[in-house]
C-alpha cells in the first residue's frame, strides 16, 4: 500500500517539532510519500521547515500568499494525490501524536472500509453504531482521516476549493461510504489552542489513545494537567446543544434537526466490522 502523508502547517512551532519526532518513531514511515503545506508561517521559514523534516525525506511546499481558508490547503492536498500513484491519502494536522504502529495499522484495516476512515476517534463526532474494530459516525474531521482515490475523486467531483472543511463527510454520507473510527485511536490530538480546542470551551482529545513510546508517554504526561484545567468533551457537547435548544430553532433549524435524525436512523442499518 502506497501512503501520502499531508500536513498543513502554520506557526505553532512545539506542535510541528512533537509531530516530526512523532513520524520519525513510526514503522514503515520511510515507505510513505510526506509532504508538508505550509501557509506563509510567520514564525519560521522553509529552512526550519526542511530541516525539522529532513530525516523523513518530506517535500516542503510553501504558499507566497496566506490562503483566505484552510479548506483550501486540504483541497490542495486532495488534487495533488488525485494526480499521484498512490494508494491512501492520510491528512495528518500539525498538532497529531502518532503511535509507532499507526502506518502498520493503517495498512492492515483499510482494505476493510468503504475507502474512507479516520485513525482519530473523537467524542465529539457522534458514534452511530459500534463495532469490535470502528465505531460508524455521523462525520468526522480532517485530522487523521484516510482516504482513498475513489473517495478523493468523489469529493474533488461534487465540491470546489473552500468546502473541504464542511462537506467531506456529507460527500462520502450522500455516495454511500461509511465513516469509520478506528475503535481505539492510534492518534491524539494535542492543540489545547484551536478551532476545536480551547480553555473556554473545553478539548478536542482521544480517551482511547495509548502511548507506546517514551517520547508519547512524554507529550501526553504534559498533556493532561491542561486537559483538567479546559472543560471536557461531554460539557462542550453540552453547552452546544443546550445554545442549540436555546437558539437554533428558528426558520431552516428544524429542517437540520430532522434531516439529522433521518440520516442517523439510516446509518444505524449499516454494518460494523
Amino acid at each position: 500500500m502506497k501512503i501520502m502523508i499531508t500536513i498543513p502547517v502554520y506557526n505553532r512551532m512545539k506542535y510541528v517539532e512533537i509531530l516530526a519526532k512523532s513520524l520519525s518513531e513510526c514503522r514503515q514511515i520511510g515507505k510513505a510519500d510526506i509532504r508538508v503545506y505550509d501557509d506563509c508561517s510567520t514564525d519560521f521559514g522553509i529552512d526550519y521547515l526542511n530541516n525539522q523534516f529532513l530525516p523523513l525525506n518530506a517535500k516542503i511546499k510553501r504558499r507566497e500568499k496566506r490562503s483566505a481558508c484552510t479548506a483550501n490547503n486540504y483541497f490542495e492536498m486532495m488534487t495533488d494525490f488525485a494526480n499521484s500513484d498512490k494508494d491512501v491519502l492520510f491528512l495528518c494536522d500539525s498538532d497529531l501524536l502518532l503511535r509507532p504502529d499507526a502506518l502498520e495499522y493503517l495498512e492492515r484495516v483499510f482494505p476493510l472500509t468503504d475507502g474512507f476512515m479516520t485513525l482519530y476517534n473523537s467524542d465529539l463526532h457522534l458514534t452511530v453504531k459500534e463495532g469490535k474494530e470502528f465505531d460508524l459516525k455521523l462525520d468526522i474531521g480532517h485530522a487523521a482521516a484516510c482516504i482513498s482515490k475513489k473517495c478523493i475523486s468523489i469529493f474533488l467531483k461534487h465540491n470546489n476549493p473552500g468546502m473541504g472543511d464542511f462537506k467531506l463527510s456529507e460527500t462520502m454520507v450522500d455516495n454511500n461510504i461509511r465513516i469509520l473510527a478506528v475503535k481505539n485511536s492510534r492518534v491524539q490530538h494535542i492543540g489545547v489552542e484551536g478551532k476545536n480546542s480551547s480553555k473556554m470551551i473545553g478539548m478536542d482529545y482521544s480517551a482511547s489513545f495509548e502511548p507506546l513510546s517514551k517520547h508519547n508517554k512524554e507529550v501526553v504526561d504534559e498533556l493532561i494537567p491542561l486537559l483538567l484545567q479546559t472543560q471536557s468533551s461531554l460539557i462542550k457537547k453540552l453547552m452546544f446543544e443546550d445554545k442549540y435548544r436555546r437558539d437554533g430553532f428558528f426558520l431552516h433549524q428544524p429542517i437540520k434537526h430532522l434531516q439529522r435524525r433521518k440520516m442517523i436512523k439510516k446509518l444505524k442499518k449499516l454494518e460494523v466490522l
